[in-house]
């Protein structure tokens, strides 16, 4: 289970409600939505992270309960905690919000509280990542730039088959803010990608690097694509490379 935050302690209004919650397990018993809001409305964190442990050990009976914190993460902060506590389980619900299904706020809320969980988070960004929603695989990218986690992931994807992956993966490459002269290389193969939008942000991103990124388009002056060469030669003019 996760840690409960440091004051523990269950004050007397909430101490009936945890009990009847806590031993769900034993009784078949599950929050109900009323209930579930009820423990969210309630100034007790210590109450809200046993909650969310209890309902993370329910395993799929409690995908209803996680649904519902999920469709209340644009208004309540809370309810996004709620959930990053849970581990894969919150994980998984809160990627739904990524896309189509949340609007501006609850994917916003959902980035966020994905990157808070670190590892966990970054495999479930990646997974959306080459998801079939285009907005979720967007947002994914977007945080997996910022993710101290998310550098591999995004360089795996950068030869995927599908176009639409390479671009969100390469796009988000040009705003990781450190890569090393082996990340760059990887990127410079991109140069002679099939997409023209794939080899032109590639390009740019590898311009972003400064003296790493000129030397990785350096070896690629000599690819037998013409337009390939073109793009690097502009690129290094840019730089005042060449």
């Amino acid at each position: 289970r996760h840690p409960t935050p440091a004051n523990s302690a269950c004050n007397p209004d909430s101490c009936e409600l945890l009990h009847a919650i806590c031993t769900m397990e034993m009784e078949e018993h599950l929050p109900s939505d009323a209930e579930l809001l009820s423990v969210l409305d309630k100034h007790d964190p210590a109450l809200r992270c046993r909650v969310a442990a209890e309902l993370a050990a329910a395993g799929p009976r409690a995908e209803h309960q996680r649904k519902l914190l999920a469709d209340h993460i644009s208004t309540d902060r809370r309810a996004a905690a709620m959930l990053e506590w849970m581990g894969e389980a919150g994980a998984a619900v809160l990627a739904t919000k990524l896309g189509r299904q949340g609007d501006g706020l609850a994917q916003r809320m959902a980035m966020e509280s994905l990157l808070a969980m670190g590892e966990i988070g970054a495999a479930t960004l990646d997974t959306e990542l080459v998801g079939d929603d285009a907005v979720a695989r967007r947002n994914a990218a977007e945080a997996l730039a910022i993710s101290d986690f998310g550098t591999p992931y995004l360089l795996k994807r950068l030869h995927h088959e599908e176009a639409d992956v390479r671009i969100c993966a390469v796009w988000a490459m040009s705003r990781v803010s450190c890569l090393t002269a082996a990340d760059a290389l990887l990127l410079s193969k991109l140069l002679e990608d099939p997409s023209s939008e794939v080899r032109s942000l590639a390009a740019e991103a590898l311009s972003f690097l400064g003296e790493v990124g000129a030397s990785a388009m350096a070896h690629q002056l000599a690819s037998p694509q013409e337009q390939t060469q073109q793009l690097v030669a502009e690129a290094l003019g840019s730089l005042g490379k060449v």
